[in-house]
């Protein structure tokens, strides 16, 4: 299971107004807050799946714009036509 922390030796239990324990002066261990940070980059994180995101994402923002453009185009487009058929049935 997971690894159980201790205070130091004369340490209190109580949170500071910082919310971190208080320490003894002249301790030499390392402050929980930055024990639980350790502990995280050592474990390390998995970036498998992270690349696949990003294109995926990059991939759906260029669909989403080709069909706002292809949308503004064709509503110009079709405006163009109709007034050059409105001008020649005259």
């Amino acid at each position: 299971m997971g690894t159980r922390l201790t205070l130091p030796a004369g340490a209190s239990a109580k949170a500071t107004a910082g919310g971190r324990p208080n320490e003894p002066s002249g301790s030499r261990h390392m402050p929980l807050h930055l024990l639980s940070r350790v502990a995280v980059i050592r474990r390390g994180r998995s970036d498998a799946g992270q690349d696949l995101l990003e294109y995926a994402l990059l991939v759906s923002l260029i669909v989403i714009t080709a069909l706002g453009a292809v949308e503004v185009l064709g509503n110009i487009i079709k405006t163009s036509f109709w007034e050059i058929i409105a001008e020649t049935e005259l």
